[in-house]
C-alpha cells in the first residue's frame, strides 16, 4: 500500500523534572538515567521523541532529548534548539498572542514528489544504477566476516590533540578543496578508506557518508531531508594518499550532482557497512545561559562501524567518536582499531 500521514487531534505529554542535585555524584547519577533511558525502544503508535530536564545543581541543569532519527536529521537539531529558545523567551513575556509559523515539511515532501520523473531525477537514477550494478563484498574486519546478529553497538570516544595542525594542512594547495571543512571531511574519508584497506587488504571499497540536502528554500526547516549516499573508490597498487585524497574528491563532487535519487542500502545486500559522520554544528545560548551540546547514543546500530567527527558548538577542537558492533569487534579488536586509526592519521 501506499503510507498516509494522519495528523493526531492532540497529543498529551508531561515532560519529566529530575533532582540530582541531592545525589553524591549528581553527574554520574544523571548519565546512568539518560544512559538506561537512551535505550528505551520508541512506540511507534504513540510518539517518537522523549524530554526531560535534569537538576545537577543550582546553576546547571541538562535538558535530555531524544528523537528517533526518521523525523530528526542532524542539520534540524540546532534550529530545533534555536526555535525551543525563542519559545522560551517569549514565554517569560507573557502568552503568545497568536501561533507560530515553521517551515513546513510537507513542502520539502512536496518538492521531492515533483522532482521524480523530471530530467535531473532520471540522470541521478541511471548514474547510481550504473555504478551500484556490481556487488560488494562484505568487509571482513581482522579476517572476521562481518556477520551480524544483535544490534549492539559500543562508542568510543576522545578528542584530537592535532586538530590544529590538520587544519592547517587541510589548507595546503595539494589538497584543499573549495572550504577547510570540505578538505577535512576528504582527509578523514581517505584515512578510512586507507584503513579499511590495509586491515581487510581489500580494494574495492564503499563508505556511507550523509548529505545534508537542502537547497535555500530548506535552510530553516525541521525534519529528515538527509540523504546518506555511498562513496564508491578502488584503491590502486600504487596509492598515494594525495592521489586518494583526489577520487575522493572527484566522488563528491558526482554525488553532489546526482543526490536527486534515494539510496537505499538493504540488509540482504548492502551496499556499505561502515558510514563517516562529520559533523560541526553550533548551538546559541539558552535565555542568556550558555550551552554544551553532547552527543548520546542508545547503544544499538546496524553498521559495522561508524565514525563521528564532530565539533558540536564549533569549539575549534574535533573529536572523533567510534561505534563498533559488537558482533564484529571484540574489545582488542576495537583498541586496535583504533591505534591504526591513528597511525594512519599521524602519517
Amino acid at each position: 500500500g501506499v503510507p498516509q500521514q494522519t495528523v493526531i487531534q492532540s497529543m498529551p505529554y508531561h515532560m519529566e523534572y529530575l533532582d540530582f542535585s541531592e545525589q553524591p555524584t549528581p553527574h554520574l547519577a544523571a548519565k546512568a538515567w539518560m544512559s538506561e533511558h537512551s535505550a528505551i525502544l520508541f512506540e511507534f503508535g504513540k510518539r517518537l521523541f522523549d524530554s526531560a530536564l535534569l537538576k545537577i545543581s543550582d546553576n546547571q541543569f541538562i535538558w535530555y532529548f531524544k528523537i528517533h532519527h526518521i523525523i530528526l536529521d542532524g542539520w534540524s537539531y540546532p534550529l530545533f534548539f534555536q526555535k525551543v529558545a525563542e519559545f522560551y523567551q517569549q514565554a517569560l513575556n507573557g502568552p503568545a498572542d497568536k501561533p507560530v509559523a515553521l517551515p513546513r515539511f510537507e513542502d520539502y515532501v512536496a518538492y521531492r514528489q515533483q522532482m521524480i520523473g523530471t530530467s535531473q531525477y532520471l540522470k541521478a537514477k541511471a548514474y547510481w544504477q550504473n555504478k551500484l550494478s556490481q556487488r560488494f563484498e562484505p568487509i571482513g574486519f581482522y579476517s572476521k566476516p562481518s556477520t551480524h546478529k544483535g544490534t549492539q553497538i559500543h562508542r568510543v570516544s576522545y578528542r584530537l590533540d592535532n586538530t590544529q595542525q590538520l587544519k592547517q594542512r587541510a589548507r595546503e594547495a595539494d589538497i584543499f578543496r573549495k572550504t577547510e571543512n570540505a578538505s577535512l571531511f576528504n582527509i578523514f574519508l581517505a584515512i578510512l578508506l586507507t584503513y579499511l584497506y590495509r586491515v581487510t587488504g581489500q580494494q574495492r571499497l564503499s563508505i556511507a557518508a550523509p548529505f545534508h540536502n537542502r537547497h535555500s528554500a530548506f535552510k530553516e526547516t525541521i525534519g529528515m531531508l538527509m540523504e546518506i549516499y555511498p562513496f564508491c573508490v578502488t584503491i590502486a597498487n600504487d596509492e598515494t594518499f594525495i592521489s586518494l585524497i583526489r577520487k575522493v574528491a572527484v566522488e563528491t563532487s558526482d554525488i553532489l550532482r546526482h543526490r536527486h535519487y534515494t539510496v537505499s542500502n538493504p540488509l540482504q545486500n548492502r551496499i556499505y557497512e561502515v558510514r563517516l559522520n562529520y559533523h560541526l554544528i553550533s548551538f546559541q545560548d539558552f535565555n542568556g545561559l550558555p550551552v554544551e551540546p553532547e552527543w548520546g547514543t542508545t547503544g544499538h546500530g546496524l553498521d559495522s562501524l561508524v565514525v563521528h567527527v564532530q565539533d558540536f558548538g564549533l569549539t575549534g577542537h574535533l573529536t572523533l567518536m567510534f561505534d563498533f558492533h559488537g558482533d564484529v569487534f571484540n574489545d582488542i579488536q576495537q583498541r586496535l582499531a583504533i591505534e591504526h586509526f591513528n597511525q594512519i592519521l599521524e602519517a
